[in-house]
């Protein structure tokens, strides 16, 4: 029973509980040390996830960032070509040239 035990151990009961909905896991501790053990473990499982996670939101919006960059550029070619009155198939080529130097670009 939780109220039973002392101010420590319910305190770690609670940390382990809380951190295990965290995990996810269902581990079982057996004593007091292992419960402390396997709290510790499953927060450091969650900073560790918590990091990887983030570094994926990272790269994930770096890519972004670079085809939003080119999506512009693209654009700004496009309208100052219209303005400009260019012919279409130097238009066309511009915009194969753009997409040829992006493709090199990536590699």
């Amino acid at each position: 029973d939780l109220f039973s035990m002392s101010i420590i151990e319910q305190y770690s009961s609670s940390l382990y509980h809380s951190t295990l909905m965290l995990g996810g896991n269902d581990i079982g501790p057996r004593g007091w040390f292992q419960l402390i053990f396997v709290s510790i473990m499953l927060f450091v499982g969650a900073i560790i996830n918590a990091n990887i996670f983030g570094n994926i939101a990272v790269v994930l919006q770096s890519i972004n960032r670079k085809a939003s960059n080119f999506q512009e550029k693209i654009e700004y070619a496009n309208e100052t070509m219209k303005n400009l009155r260019v012919p279409e198939k130097l238009q066309d080529d511009v915009k194969s040239y753009l997409n040829y130097t992006r493709s090199t670009s990536d590699h």
